[in-house]
């Protein structure tokens, strides 16, 4: 349920695709900051939260720990230049590197995928089964 002041931890949960209890877990370490309370203790998540749950989902999915999590979300939060800010340009730019050597990976191993179904359709340049 959205409320004037926010969305609710089921709503919330819903669009992130994470568990209610996940998204309570993400608030007790750190990685979301403590939302709002409605008069009644109910959480009430802002779409900041939000877009942060999603981007702590597409983290994980990425293969990122949630110590690296959570160096990123402090790098979002980052305003101003410093020695901190420092260490986190550097933790980004390392997982971005790791990031693009996996695309690279995952690209040339979907160039031999393709090649396997060619050749099980038909399609393929000659060669056998062991050719997978």
């Amino acid at each position: 349920m959205t409320t004037r002041r926010g969305r609710r931890i089921a709503e919330v949960a819903k669009l992130t695709g994470l568990p209610s209890t996940t998204v309570r877990y993400y608030e007790e370490i750190g990685l979301i900051p403590p939302p709002a309370r409605s008069d009644s203790g109910y959480r009430l998540f802002d779409d900041r939260a939000v877009e942060r749950l999603l981007f702590i989902a597409r983290a994980k999915t990425f293969g990122c720990s949630l110590e690296e999590i959570g160096e990123l979300t402090e790098a979002w939060d980052a305003d101003a230049p410093g020695p901190a800010t420092e260490r986190l340009r550097i933790a980004v730019e390392r997982k971005i590197a790791k990031l693009e050597v996996k695309l690279a990976e995952t690209s040339a191993f979907l160039v031999d995928l393709r090649g396997a179904l060619a050749t099980l359709t038909g399609d393929g340049r000659g060669g056998g089964a062991g050719d997978v």
